[in-house]
């Protein structure tokens, strides 16, 4: 289709294409004169009613009638679906409703086929996704408009007089100021509590990683020494190799004492043998 057969609109749900071809003739939406003149003289009760009926609104609206310039208003699509729209916006400014979400399941038109696609792009252009994350996350808004409830409250609190609403403005900006210091403060102390934890871990584990230096050369003077094996002074240097790994933290803290205990007995034992 090239440009000057045709215009694309943008809606909240996807691009529709228009065709311009014959596009004032469609628009056309008056009866011909020989259809109004057999509604008129019809004999049939309902269909004089109808036509009596769209006739005295077409007139009340201004449509297909002269206008005071002159010119006579044509009664059109486009004119009617202005009129209606008009009316709906008019009943739900006055009404609270609850409004139902329409989605158009495929471009073909057919029964029972759904384009995922396209579905999901008009989900998310009426904003129904992000509502579904909303509830999901536990923030669901499900206010009753038949029972106004706070609504009416915070209505007489808006009719109050300016000096009172705004006492009141001020006691929530003090009250919001103050929740919010306190959050501050207990994310300051937060922070501190952690950095203290991370310093005393790390002196802890370089008391251990000195401790245990200084143990395995005590062990390995004593194995040059003579007093024990050299097969047997290997399994020992290869032992308090991975326990200097795992008594970096905390938890084998105990472990490594007693082994610690279990070595100076012996040790304290060969030298009572010799």
């Amino acid at each position: 289709m090239r440009d000057e057969e045709g215009f694309i609109v943008s809606h909240y749900a996807g691009d529709v294409c228009y065709e311009t071809a014959l596009f004032l003739e469609k628009n056309n939406d008056a009866l011909h004169v020989s259809l109004e003149m057999l509604l008129e003289d019809s004999n049939n009760s309902f269909m004089k009613r109808v036509y009596s009926c769209t006739n005295g609104k077409t007139s009340s609206s201004g449509k297909g009638g002269p206008t005071p310039s002159g010119k006579l208003n044509i009664t059109s699509v486009s004119s009617k679906f202005r009129s209606q729209l008009r009316l709906l916006i008019q009943k739900l400014t006055q009404t609270g409703t609850h409004f139902v979400r329409c989605i158009k399941p495929n471009s073909e038109m057919k029964p029972g086929y759904f384009q995922g696609a396209q579905i999901l792009d008009q989900l998310k252009c009426a904003g129904m996704t992000s509502v579904l994350k909303l509830m999901q996350k536990g923030f669901p808004s499900r206010t009753m408009f038949e029972e106004p409830g706070k609504f009416a409250e915070f209505d007489q609190l808006m009719k109050q007089d300016a000096a009172e609403m705004r006492r009141l403005i001020e006691k929530v900006q003090t009250w919001i100021l103050r929740l919010r210091w306190r959050k501050a403060q207990y994310g300051a102390w937060s922070c501190v509590k952690c950095e203290l934890r991370q310093r005393k871990l790390a002196e802890q584990n370089k008391e251990l990683t000195e401790k245990m230096a200084n143990l395995k050369q005590r062990i390995k003077s004593n194995a040059i020494d003579g007093h024990v094996a050299l097969d047997k002074c290997a399994a020992i240097q290869q032992t308090f190799d991975q326990y200097l790994q795992q008594l970096k933290t905390e938890a084998h803290k105990e472990e490594f004492l007693k082994f610690r205990e279990q070595l100076q007995k012996e040790h304290q034992q060969q030298l009572l043998e010799q």
